[in-house]
């Protein structure tokens, strides 16, 4: 089988079994990886979105938001959890959901243009931290990439910008 359509961003389940897709008109789409199927639709957030993720431990989908926003889905029943807003100014460029040793749950996500990483807690949607990476105002081609061993990120730059180790 084959999956064609308006996919933005997609992702696969760390167990392998489904996958995770978002598409131009802003739907989030769980597949199932083997037959190629649609299992569920999550939602449709009025808004075009920019990456997806899935927990380590496959229980929710994070999406992240062209106007910055964040939103979250239990993989289970396929109940809207959170919503987040406020973390960043314009575009999220990754995110990512840990769980934590105690049951909860954490997000990790980096803004596109406020070269911002912050740090939510999935359950109660509040922020917990936000760093912004001065280092980068003046980049123009950098990327981020989160870690799967938990709250470590990597920023690298592309220009000719100073960058100390961070």
């Amino acid at each position: 089988s084959t999956l064609r359509g308006h996919e933005t961003s997609w992702t696969g389940s760390n167990d392998s079994t489904f996958f995770v897709t978002t598409q131009e008109d802003s739907k989030v789409m769980i597949w199932d990886q083997q037959k190629i199927q649609l299992r569920m639709l999550l939602g449709h957030p009025d808004e075009v979105l920019t990456c997806c993720s899935i927990s380590l431990d496959d229980e929710y989908v994070v999406v992240g938001g062209l106007d910055g926003s964040l939103y979250s889905w239990d993989v289970r029943t396929g109940i809207e959890n959170t919503e987040f807003f406020g973390g960043h100014e314009g575009p999220v460029a990754t995110t990512m959901c840990f769980p934590m040793a105690d049951g909860s749950h954490i997000i990790i996500s980096c803004g596109r243009e406020d070269r911002r990483i912050a740090v939510w807690d999935i359950e109660s949607g509040k922020q917990l931290y936000s760093i912004e990476v001065e280092e980068l105002k003046d980049a123009k081609i950098f990327g981020y990439h989160i870690s799967k061993e938990q709250i470590q990120v990597l920023v690298w730059c592309k220009d000719s910008v100073p960058f100390p180790n961070l």
